[in-house]
């Protein structure tokens, strides 16, 4: 049972960043709760990644299991944030992005999942959602499943922060990808649509202007057709007022 395994949320916590050190010969181990600017969880490449992944892995299969007890644990929500953030670099300057990022990507949305609160330690990961499509596609299908997390967690508070480049991303992904991937796209805007019935439309005006257009152009397939003029009705139901104004 769950009320079993908190008890040793604290101790794991702890112990996992000092493993996560030595796995690359580290020899500062930071084993003590709270924020430290010298908790460094870079490494070199190796096979300390086999080791790392494995670390991620362990930390995804604890957050679908105790939800928000895990996520609300002070030392166990630094550390899933800080191997988040480690696993989902695509920068470069760690090898995280290279051989972890789709189990990075994992752990993330399973913590947005699982948390009840819109915090700015969330927040402040969001850019990377952006970076890591930026860099390529290869993850799409989760990272729309974190954007829409945030989307739900996060709210209006959410939108005012990134609805722009929420916006342009999605635009982007509507030039760029193929049919399965403009329907993944569509569903992702018709979320946001359904969640902010007034500001959606207005935010995504260029894009319901794009859609309607391709739609009406018939050199895309049925589906994808469908899918944009369905956009454009949820928009003109959520508020005719502000597409009219558009």
């Amino acid at each position: 049972p769950v009320s079993s395994i908190l008890p040793l949320l604290e101790p794991m916590a702890k112990a996992l960043p000092a493993m996560w050190l030595r796995a690359s010969d580290v020899k500062s181990l930071p084993v003590t709760s709270g924020h430290d600017d010298n908790w460094d969880l870079s490494g070199t490449d190796g096979r300390e990644n086999l080791f790392r992944t494995a670390v991620v892995l362990l930390l995804t299969a604890i957050v679908r299991k105790l939800g928000p007890h895990a996520v609300c644990n002070p030392s166990m929500r630094e550390l899933l944030l800080r191997v988040i953030e480690y696993g989902t670099d695509v920068s470069g300057s760690n090898t995280g992005g290279i051989f972890m990022l789709e189990e990075a990507c994992e752990l993330w949305d399973n913590v947005i999942c699982a948390a009840d609160v819109y915090s700015a330690d969330l927040s402040n990961l969001y850019p990377r959602v952006h970076e890591i499509l930026g860099h390529d596609f290869d993850n799409l299908k989760v990272m729309f499943r974190i954007l829409e997390g945030y989307a739900l967690l996060g709210g209006r508070q959410f939108m005012q922060q990134y609805g722009e480049s929420v916006s342009q991303l999605l635009n982007n992904a509507l030039r760029n990808l193929k049919d399965r991937g403009c329907l993944a796209t569509c569903e992702v805007i018709d979320l946001i649509l359904q969640l902010f019935p007034r500001d959606g439309p207005i935010l995504f005006a260029n894009v319901l202007q794009r859609s309607l257009h391709l739609a009406a152009s018939g050199r895309e397939s049925r589906n994808l057709s469908s899918a944009y003029v369905y956009l454009v009705l949820r928009a003109v139901l959520s508020n005719i007022e502000c597409v009219e104004t558009e």
